[in-house]
């Protein structure tokens, strides 16, 4: 390159500098400038202030789970209680001593049940809320929140209480009654249903679709029984009496 394009090539760089210069200083380029800066400093607060929201915590709300427990207690557990029996085998399913079997098997099984106090020193849920809220849900098929009002138990903790509660359940009581039935367990039902007016059925009937005992008969590898008749001391068979819509099958 010559000295005199060099001359030239400075310059112009010199002029174009002149020039950017020249319009940072421009009242209407530094507004532009100003208003520039000041949308990405707010662009930053805005950032800041959305990250400390996403960070703030739950509120925590004092449910007063202790009056809670001690309203179940009264309502139906006490000896001056509110419900009676049939009461209480309407809204929970089955009857109190049944109940309060179910959660002393769970509460033996799983120490989350148990009762106790937390870092505050403040009673934790007891094991009657946890396992009436569980009932609850599972009985009626309401959403987690239903039970809050009565039980002072949140979602989150209903939710756990109906996990831990089915997995105990299976736990403690599976080998029992989630089995098959044997002989005689089809021999009492049997029983049951001839004195209620049923012979030869198992009051099974409601269930059809879903019976293992239906279909073990269809497959005929039902076990075999005796039915007792009224007009007849005992009949020996295979297949059982099965009464729909007044028509009965053998």
């Amino acid at each position: 390159m010559s000295e005199s394009e060099s001359d030239s090539s400075s310059s112009s760089s010199s002029s174009t500098s002149e020039k950017f210069v020249q319009w940072l200083v421009d009242d209407s380029s530094s507004q532009l400038v100003t208003q520039y800066v000041a949308l990405q400093k707010q662009q930053i607060v805005d950032a800041n202030s959305s990250s400390i929201r996403k960070k703030k915590k739950r509120r925590n709300i004092d449910r007063n789970r202790e009056d809670g427990d001690r309203r179940l207690y009264e309502d139906y557990f006490s000896e001056n209680l509110t419900y009676n029996d049939d009461i209480f085998r309407h809204r929970f399913r089955m009857q109190r001593p049944l109940f309060l079997r179910i959660v002393e098997g769970v509460k033996n099984h799983d120490r989350f049940f148990e009762s106790g106090t937390d870092c505050t020193r403040r009673s934790k849920l007891s094991p009657l809320q946890k396992c009436t809220a569980a009932i609850r849900m599972l009985a009626y098929g309401v959403a987690a929140d239903v039970v809050d009002e009565y039980l002072r138990i949140g979602e989150t903790i209903t939710i756990k209480c109906v996990k831990k509660f089915a997995r105990a359940i299976i736990a403690v009581f599976g080998d029992e009654y989630l089995r098959r039935p044997n002989v005689a367990d089809l021999q009492r039902l049997l029983h049951i249903g001839h004195q209620r007016g049923f012979p030869g059925t198992l009051n099974d009937i409601n269930v059809l679709d879903r019976s293992p005992i239906f279909h073990d008969v269809l497959e005929r590898k039902a076990p075999e029984t005796v039915i007792a008749k009224a007009d007849v001391a005992q009949l020996k068979v295979k297949m059982n009496c099965w009464d729909v819509d007044g028509l009965k099958t053998i």
